[in-house]
């Protein structure tokens, strides 16, 4: 039986081409695993990232919050310890009012109204609580944020907290020399620090 050889033209050897070998394939599969596993990696950080800046902004929200209460009644601060709901997170909070020392050489040794002996160092510190992926006191891992606020009892803020302030006494005390009161604090009481501080 005679047998019949097949000539393939130049344009059948240019394009009829091996197909890939399972070394190639092998190889293949392993850059693409790489790859992935570098897209999610990234991914993964991203999210993390967005959910501690989230965290951190409640953390701010609620610290802006804790300074109007006090701005509008210092007597009236809610009870230490108690945490504070913002979104879907629960922070606890710390604060402390401490009268900042004012030397001027050319003041007198009586308070009055205009004297700087008054003015306030309203430290307020928020965290997020153990119950949110917090801890019961803050720390360096822990998202939180320090706001730190000088404060004139005599300042009043709008029309309503002059009108409570002038009610609950606080500022005939202030024009009496008595505002510079004492140290105040509340809260769960800070044992660290945060990143963020303003």
């Amino acid at each position: 039986m005679a047998r019949t050889r097949v000539h393939l033209g130049p344009s059948c050897r240019r394009y009829c081409r091996r197909g890939m070998t399972f070394l190639e394939a092998v190889l293949a599969s392993a850059l693409l695993g790489i790859v992935s596993m570098g897209v999610l990696s990234a991914l993964n950080y991203l999210v993390l990232h967005q959910k501690r800046a989230e965290q951190i902004a409640g953390a701010a929200e609620v610290a802006n919050r804790v300074v109007i209460m006090f701005l509008d009644d210092p007597e009236g601060m809610p009870p230490g310890g108690r945490p504070i709901a913002y979104g879907r997170h629960m922070y606890r909070w710390a604060y402390d009012a401490t009268p900042i020392e004012v030397f001027d050489p050319n003041a007198t040794d009586e308070p009055t109204p205009l004297s700087l002996t008054r003015l306030q160092e309203l430290t307020v510190s928020v965290w997020l609580h153990e119950d949110s992926g917090g801890a019961f006191a803050p720390g360096a891992g822990t998202p939180g944020i320090v706001v730190r606020r000088m404060l004139d009892p005599l300042a009043a803020r709008n029309p309503d907290s002059f009108e409570q302030s002038i009610g609950s006494g606080i500022y005939v005390e202030g024009i009496t020399g008595g505002a510079s009161g004492g140290r105040r604090s509340g809260g769960s009481q800070p044992g660290g620090g945060f990143g963020g501080s303003n």
